[in-house]
């Protein structure tokens, strides 16, 4: 398929105006993405101490929590170090009793 020579030239009509069109924009493209990186930047730092003050209260919070549970394994080993010396001074009583 051969295209007519008025389809090349309109197709080629388009890309000009088409590139015209981006060329024209793109300064104020970059002026654009310029100033949300500057706001990005200055967001950032304005809310460094508020995301520090968070994460600090999260790992303060796991680590009480941590704490907590080895407090809770040493009161469960304690209960359980109990409860068999209790077993075995019942079993010798009863032993003491059949003799």
């Amino acid at each position: 398929m051969v295209k007519s020579k008025s389809l090349k030239n309109s197709a080629k009509g388009l890309i000009r105006s088409a590139s015209k069109s981006v060329k024209s924009e793109l300064p104020s493209i970059n002026n654009n993405l310029k100033n949300a990186s500057n706001m990005v930047k200055t967001t950032t730092k304005k809310s460094l101490p508020v995301i520090e003050k968070g994460v600090g209260a999260v790992y303060g919070t796991m680590a009480t929590g941590f704490n907590l549970g080895i407090k809770g394994a040493k009161n469960i080993a304690s209960g359980v170090k109990r409860a068999t010396t209790k077993r075995r001074s019942k079993r010798s009583r009863k032993n003491r009793r059949k003799h």
